[in-house]
């Protein structure tokens, strides 16, 4: 196989050496320097192909012009180049099916034709040395689709990362790093549950409270105090790169949708996250970022409608005649629809029925793997299980089911 490649280029490039062969044809250079050797040396049979040619079409009424002669004999025009071409005209006579006397003009195009040169040492290693830095740069390729139909939802709201809880106060340590390894943990082991089915692509909401406090002044976005355990600067910080490495993770198995969705502890810096987010990967083809600054935010995939809020702005009985109004056209082609919202650091699932029950629309709270700070213990807002969640949706089938992972 490797020997007829080396034939071929060379019936076209006699005069390349074994260098350009090996770069034209992608082969060994080693291999390809012995078969070019041998095949010029007559070893391996004749080389064949000469360096010139001579073309024409058969008198034809139709082909009159040379690069109709060059497509009717299927010249390859970037092999072969014209050196001269003549176009030849005479009156053919005939009798038709009267018995009258016709004539007929008939064309007949000829050409001759040399092989083109093949490209300069310099141009060979310009080439070669192009490919190579393209090689060398990280381009960014999608991840293969597995085809399963399926998407992962991986929710974690409310991490509250900065925030500062003390055992002897809350019952419980939370900090950021005890957040962090929280998160990291969270996010292996929902992905892991959910290879097992598989997944086309991650849909992934962060924000909805991530940061604790919103604010230089360590405050929730409506001016609340709050205890932290590090500058507001390096929480912002720190907590853009945590979410850097949760995305890094989730796309090595699929493709991610990131939706950005605002809290009521961090309305300001979950957009400003968002902005970093897009900015990271405005280049990446297998990240796209969703930055909105709506409230609310849907996604669907194939019959199923998912609606994401933080939950704090409005009652969760109206959510489901407001999906309708705000995603009437995705609500007319979908028949699996819910909302998923966090805020109460508890999971807790409500079902309104519309009609028929293939209408219905499923609320879910979803938990919290934040621990539990002095102003929720004072509250005696207590007594939640810490946990994380995954959802598996299939383009037909709606709702697959769900993994859950709490923190040891």
């Amino acid at each position: 196989m490797r020997i007829e490649t080396v034939r071929q280029y060379l019936s076209l490039h006699p005069e390349h050496g074994c260098r350009r062969v090996a770069h034209a044809t992608g082969l060994p250079a080693t291999s390809t320097a012995d078969i070019v050797r041998r095949l010029k040396a007559g070893e391996l049979g004749p080389l064949g192909g000469s360096p010139t040619r001579t073309v024409e079409n058969v008198p034809s009424r139709t082909i009159r012009t040379l690069p109709d002669m060059l497509m009717e004999c299927k010249v390859d025009t970037k092999v072969w180049e014209v050196t001269n071409h003549i176009v030849n005209k005479h009156d053919m006579c005939y009798k038709d099916k009267n018995g009258d006397g016709q004539t007929v003009q008939l064309f007949q195009v000829k050409a001759w034709l040399r092989r083109r040169p093949g490209p300069t040492d310099g141009e060979a290693i310009a080439t070669a040395l192009a490919a190579f830095r393209t090689k060398g740069r990280k381009v960014q390729k999608l991840k293969p689709i597995n085809k399963t139909g399926n998407l992962l939802e991986i929710s974690i709201p409310d991490l509250h990362y900065g925030a500062l809880s003390w055992s002897p106060e809350t019952g419980e340590d939370y900090n950021s790093e005890a957040a962090e390894l929280r998160f990291m943990l969270a996010i292996s082991d929902l992905l892991a549950k959910g290879k097992v089915f598989g997944f086309d692509k991650v849909l992934f909401p962060v924000g909805s409270d991530f940061f604790h406090v919103d604010n230089s002044a360590n405050s929730t976005t409506a001016g609340t105090p709050l205890d932290v355990d590090t500058r507001w600067q390096r929480s912002f910080v720190h907590g853009c790169q945590l979410i850097r490495r949760a995305i890094d993770m989730i796309r090595k198995h699929a493709p991610v949708e990131i939706v950005v969705i605002s809290g009521n502890h961090d309305e300001a810096r979950a957009f400003y996250m968002g902005e970093v987010l897009s900015a990271a990967y405005a280049s990446a083809a297998d990240v796209a970022v969703n930055n909105g600054p709506k409230p609310r935010k849907y996604f669907r995939w194939g019959t199923v409608l998912l609606g994401l809020t933080h939950g704090h702005k409005v009652k969760v009985a109206a959510l489901p005649n407001i999906m309708a109004g705000e995603a009437a056209q995705d609500w007319a082609k979908t028949t699996h629809r819910e909302w998923h919202i966090g805020h109460l650091h508890h999971a807790r699932e409500d079902r309104f029925h519309a009609g028929m029950e293939q209408n219905a629309t499923r609320i879910r709270v979803l938990p919290s793997l934040a621990g539990t700070d002095a102003w929720h213990s004072k509250n005696g807002f207590v007594g939640a299980k810490k946990a994380a969640e995954a959802y598996l949706w299939n383009l037909v089938d709606g709702y697959v089911g769900h993994f859950s992972f709490s923190p040891k």
